[in-house]
């Protein structure tokens, strides 16, 4: 086929070759692994398997990273950040599912407490004020909004990978992150 050419480009020994069209596979046409398709049970077991080792090898840094970066930017504000993870040993007949609860913030400098007048007896509960953790939610008001924004990103990553989250630290935890640390520690006083 002679394809005509612009009068600049008439007199060139061009030979037009019609583009080699390339398909390209969305990203959810992937497979977890590049070796082959997962068609069997056994397949997919081994994949589960092998990102679970992985959580479980790198997890904990993976999430230390992101609170070294969180930390970089907000440390002026939070001190320290904790959860808790467990299954509860009882739910009204429910089953009991291992759960991520409840992302606390330790505040660098906490605004005055206020007094016992001001404080309802609804809104108050002595074992969760006895330390100087407070719920993140609490806090929407004493936190900027930058830093505020960013602590709740954490809260709903570590919401969608609880399966993660009890590979990594196991049930019956509570983990503390500091600008300086990770620490893990039993947690069964829950119920």
């Amino acid at each position: 086929m002679r394809l005509r050419l612009p009068e600049p480009y008439a007199n060139a020994n061009v030979v037009w070759r019609p583009r080699q069209t390339r398909t390209y596979k969305k990203e959810s046409d992937t497979t977890l692994t590049n070796e082959k398709e997962l068609k069997t049970l056994e397949d997919f077991g081994s994949v589960l398997e092998r990102v679970r080792k992985q959580a479980a090898e790198n997890g904990e840094q993976a999430i230390k990273n992101t609170f070294k970066q969180f930390f970089a930017k907000h440390k002026d504000e939070i001190s320290a950040v904790r959860w808790r993870q467990y299954a509860p040993y009882f739910n009204d007949g429910d089953p009991c599912v291992f759960s991520v609860y409840g992302l606390d913030v330790k505040l660098t400098n906490p605004p005055e407490e206020k007094n016992d007048q001001d404080v309802e007896d609804d809104d108050y509960d002595e074992d969760e004020q006895s330390d100087d953790y407070r719920d993140l939610w609490d806090c929407g008001k004493v936190l900027n909004k930058q830093t505020h924004e960013a602590i709740s990103a954490i809260q709903k990553q570590l919401d969608k990978a609880p399966e993660i989250l009890e590979v990594v630290f196991g049930s019956n935890s509570e983990i503390v992150v500091t600008p300086d640390d990770l620490s893990v520690e039993e947690y069964y006083e829950h119920d």
